[in-house]
């Protein structure tokens, strides 16, 4: 194979201007300026990312979760323009949004997200003030996805899952459950903590998961330390 010629300026291309077009310099025109362009341009990728991570402590594979699909990243910045400055509620609906809504959209692709921001927004409220627990918050997003159409709050009072914290109601059950069970109260009296779980989750089931896993646990742990 031989070289039989090179091209490396226009002519060799027998390039040449089209006398019926005018040379345009886009440098020129004010509404291409650098300026103007910058201003009008929206939130770049890194940019987002960036800020997802900074203002929200996003982890990385989170962040690039909203940047990439444009349907979850909508959904997530009218939750957060609900939610306002709460930087636990925000945390709250990222954990939510990346697993289990995600969880749900993978599952059902062909739907899409179907619950609405105001009505992820008050979930994640009711989960914050200790209305709602996180097995319930689980069990609303599902029937949802069946075709459950009310808001987060009229599913959880209509269910019975509103979580009911009343000292004296719960104190009084722990009492009860304690007089029935001596040999586990003996073995958290040893030092097993496995005891501890046993009282709780029988509270659970009792109150068919309405009080909240927390205050239980404290609650059983000040009635059987005295």
């Amino acid at each position: 194979t031989e070289v039989m010629r090179e091209k490396e300026q226009a002519h060799d291309y027998r390039y040449f201007p089209d006398p019926d077009l005018p040379k345009l310099f886009i440098s020129e025109i004010p509404e291409f300026q650098p300026d103007v362009i910058k201003k009008e341009l929206p939130e770049l990728p890194w940019e987002k990312r960036a800020r997802y991570k900074t203002v929200f402590g996003m982890k990385d594979e989170d962040a690039e979760m909203f940047v990439a699909d444009e349907n979850f990243r909508n959904f997530f910045e009218r939750v957060v323009k609900i939610l306002g400055d709460n930087p636990d509620s925000v945390k709250l609906a990222i954990n939510y949004t990346t697993s289990d809504i995600a969880g749900l959209v993978k599952k059902f692709s062909e739907k899409g997200i179907l619950i609405s921001a105001e009505n992820f927004a008050e979930m994640i409220l009711m989960i914050k003030n200790g209305e709602l627990s996180s097995r319930s918050a689980k069990d609303i997003l599902a029937m949802i996805w069946d075709g459950e159409n009310d808001t987060p709050k009229n599913i959880a009072l209509n269910k019975g899952m509103i979580q009911k914290n009343d000292p004296e109601a719960l104190e009084k059950m722990i009492r009860e459950l304690i007089v029935s069970n001596p040999n586990v109260v003996a073995d958290f009296k040893s030092g097993k903590q496995a005891a501890l779980q046993f009282f709780i989750g029988q509270i659970m089931k009792l109150t068919k998961g309405s009080v909240n896993p927390q205050i239980a646990q404290e609650s059983v742990k000040k009635v059987l330390s005295e």
